[in-house]
């Protein structure tokens, strides 16, 4: 690897400026490039456990599916609050919109590790199942 190393020290010695038609490029392109290691730490262990790795491998699908999932409930959340918005609830109203009871509740102001402004929270719920 110090050969490697030795040989792209010397190619990009000669300054850019004296490049005539990418004779630097070139020679840097031709220079192996040095070895990628994935060690986290000296005393990493590998471990060779196919059932461990396919468990891996599970779990990344379900986060993939969660950020999915979580995106697609996201917008529909956004469009009901959007609608309920036109229904212009005053704090403390309730109303039932098919089997669910929407709910409108003043929020205090209060400290949790920031200050958090007054408001109003709005419950949507599955009240008959």
């Amino acid at each position: 690897m110090a050969a490697s190393r030795d040989a792209r020290d010397r190619a990009a010695d000669r300054p850019l400026s004296e490049d005539v038609e990418g004779e630097a490029v070139r020679r840097l392109a031709s220079v192996p490039a040095p070895e990628v290691s994935d060690q986290l730490g000296m005393d990493e262990r590998v471990v060779e456990d196919d059932a461990l790795a396919k468990l891996l491998d599970a779990r990344l699908r379900a986060k993939d599916d969660v950020r999915e999932v979580r995106g697609v409930y996201k917008a529909a959340d956004v469009a009901a609050k959007d609608a309920i918005a036109k229904l212009d609830l005053a704090d403390g109203d309730a109303v039932r919109v098919g089997r669910f009871r929407i709910t409108k509740r003043a929020t205090e102001p209060r400290h949790v590790e920031f200050d958090a402004a007054a408001g109003s929270r709005l419950t949507i719920e599955l009240w008959a199942k």
